[in-house]
């Protein structure tokens, strides 16, 4: 929650506000999929881009804790030397650990210090 809003912290952000985000992991039980709410549909996924992250992803199931480190230990180590498209679809290639839903720039690398 920022600073004390609702539970829609993203949506109450100012536009562009994320902008220098380069990459957002939500690596949390279904983070990537659209919820309905008093009829109207939220997706923190889309919102976080909607406020100018440049790539965003989200889970579509439920995930285990262990997968969850498992995702980042192994993209945070492909980032040095491949494109997040690439280190995402090396992860969750043929055997993927869970479903996810992302979208922005994939095509981007990300230094990790």
């Amino acid at each position: 929650i920022v600073n004390g809003s609702n539970d829609y912290a993203i949506d109450d952000l100012d536009k562009n506000s994320l902008c220098l985000e380069r990459c957002v992991l939500y690596l949390g039980c279904k983070t990537g999929k659209t919820y309905t709410v008093g009829g109207t549909s939220y997706n923190l996924v889309q919102s976080t881009y909607d406020k100018g992250a440049h790539f965003v992803l989200g889970t579509m199931e439920k995930i285990t804790v262990s997968e969850a480190y498992s995702f980042l230990d192994t993209f945070l180590n492909n980032c040095s030397t491949k494109n997040v498209y690439n280190s995402i679809s090396s992860i969750l290639g043929d055997d993927p650990l869970f479903k996810v839903s992302y979208m922005g720039d994939s095509r981007q690398f990300i230094a990790v210090e």
